[in-house]
């Protein structure tokens, strides 16, 4: 097994670990960046949906009392478990973190010379701006890093407790390990163990099982960001819910059906479309929540489209972004000694919702914090340490190794089953022995036979991940923002 010594090794290479990495070898730090796929190109950050970036910031034209009214809104819309220390990070360097991306090419869209200014999801302020031209920017920044490309991490490296490295398999599908005095996370959410999913597919939660699995503290993995969305030519595409509101859209009969049965009586409709045409992802802060319900009870949910093709489609969920991942606090500190986290790997600021615009500022702002951290720290660390056994175990290389795809189709039609947008405690209780099964077969070679030992270590992460993901919403039985427990709906 090839053996690489550095003093931060950023693992993945989205907006939040690049920016982690420049800011630990502006430090002074030695610095490796991995990433299972093309960093600068690959991770949510820089999906195809995201053409261009909603940014909540405080403008330094803007008057004193904005800072104030940002913070509460993050706050009041994020819930009573919102980290409220990270929140005021935040806000106050969200537009520091954004002059450096202006700076290095990155323009924000204006009207008349103004920044346009757009209102968040859940939001009621219209204060986030809007940030085009940001790949160049962070594409520059991975040709400016040392950069491992298609290295794919398999285990953290451990010793005495300290995370001192990382141990993967490399584009040639060798093993190698990665010893370095720090350690970033930066491997994106989970909503690759969804099939249908609005983000980077390959984003399937391993960042959380490795630090779960060497002792950190997980959180907030029962709320995600749902999405209405339709068929797109060869992805799902988001579905534009305003157009029931505007009258532009009509529920199909089925549909409508579903919905009678959900919503409680007294409920009006034309306000219950108006307020799901204020966010797009589903919530069920308010009565909007019950459309997503309806939809998610059907086998197929339509809608008719009265403008344009003047036709049905059909709209389903998918997953959009995860709030929560990896406890840290204000420096992306894990818990454990020279382990940190950053980007949508680690928990959230917010719960129960997430602001709309306030996911790439975080990225940013706590990818630098998280990168000066870790660098600091490889300062003190110089520990040399053996490879634990279990990690020589993965090295073995299959001469004709086979597809992944249906032991992962497998996990993630139980993911959707259990841990859909409507759970009960019956399903998620299923669910948990389902994957424990999966993983059992796995374990055994019956599942995915024709794959390395590597191969199977990283379905192995995925299905411990999906495991916490349904823990998370076992552990939370009352309905709450994003999370639906439809038996708790029933008792009441």
């Amino acid at each position: 097994m090839e053996r690489v010594r550095t003093d931060v090794v950023v693992v993945g290479g989205g907006a939040a670990g690049l920016r982690a990495a420049v800011a630990a070898r502006d430090e002074g730090a030695e610095v490796l960046v991995v990433d299972s796929g093309h960093a600068g190109y690959t991770g949510s950050s820089f999906y195809f949906l995201n053409r261009a970036w909603g940014y909540q910031a405080v403008l330094p034209a803007d008057p004193p009392r904005c800072a104030e009214a940002l913070l509460e809104e993050i706050l009041g819309v994020g819930g009573p478990e919102t980290d409220a220390a990270r929140a005021d990070v935040l806000v106050a360097e969200a537009w520091p973190r954004l002059e450096e991306l202006i700076g290095w090419g990155a323009r924000l869209r204006t009207h008349a010379g103004e920044p346009v200014r757009l209102r968040g999801c859940f939001g009621r302020l219209s204060q986030a701006v809007c940030v085009e031209e940001f790949r160049p920017v962070f594409r520059a920044l991975a040709r400016a890093l040392p950069v491992h490309n298609r290295w794919t991490a398999l285990g953290l490296w451990m010793h005495d407790g300290q995370c001192v490295g990382v141990v993967g398999s490399s584009a040639r599908g060798e093993m190698e390990a990665v010893q370095a005095g720090s350690v970033v996370l930066a491997t994106g959410g989970a909503a690759g163990l969804y099939a249908r999913t609005l983000a980077d597919p390959r984003c399937r939660g391993v960042g959380h099982a490795m630090a779960e699995e060497a002792g950190a503290r997980l959180k907030h993995l029962e709320f995600a960001q749902w999405i209405l969305a339709t068929r797109g030519r060869r992805r799902p595409v988001f579905f534009p819910v305003d157009l029931i509101a505007r009258g532009e859209a009509t529920l199909d009969p089925a549909l409508q059906a579903a919905l009678d049965r959900w919503i409680p009586p007294g409920h009006d409709l034309d306000r219950l479309f108006s307020d799901r045409a204020r966010h797009f992802p589903f919530s069920m802060r308010d009565a909007s929540g019950y459309l997503d319900v309806a939809v998610a009870s059907l086998p197929v949910a339509t809608v008719h489209l009265n403008h344009g093709r003047n036709e049905s489609v059909e709209i389903f969920h998918a997953v959009h972004a995860f709030n929560g991942g990896i406890e840290t606090d204000e420096w992306g500190r894990t818990g454990i000694d020279g382990l940190y986290a950053a980007g949508e790997a680690a928990g959230g600021i917010q719960a129960v919702d997430r602001l709309g615009g306030t996911m790439i500022p975080a990225c940013l702002v706590f990818g630098k914090r998280a990168g000066e951290s870790a660098a600091r720290h490889a300062r003190r660390a110089g520990t040399r340490a053996p490879l634990p056994p279990r990690l020589n175990d993965w090295h073995e290389h299959h001469p004709h190794e086979g597809s992944t795809r249906g032991a992962v189709a497998e996990l993630q039609q139980v993911v959707g089953s259990a841990a859909g947008l409507v759970r009960t405690r019956s399903g998620l209780d299923v669910g948990v022995h389902r994957v424990r099964a999966w993983l059992e077969a796995l374990s055994a070679g019956s599942s995915a036979a024709r794959v390395s030992r590597a191969t199977r270590r990283e379905l192995e992460l995925c299905g411990r991940a999906a495991l916490s993901i349904m823990h998370a919403a076992l552990a939370r039985d009352r309905t709450c923002g994003s999370h639906f427990r439809a038996d708790e709906a029933h008792r009441n």
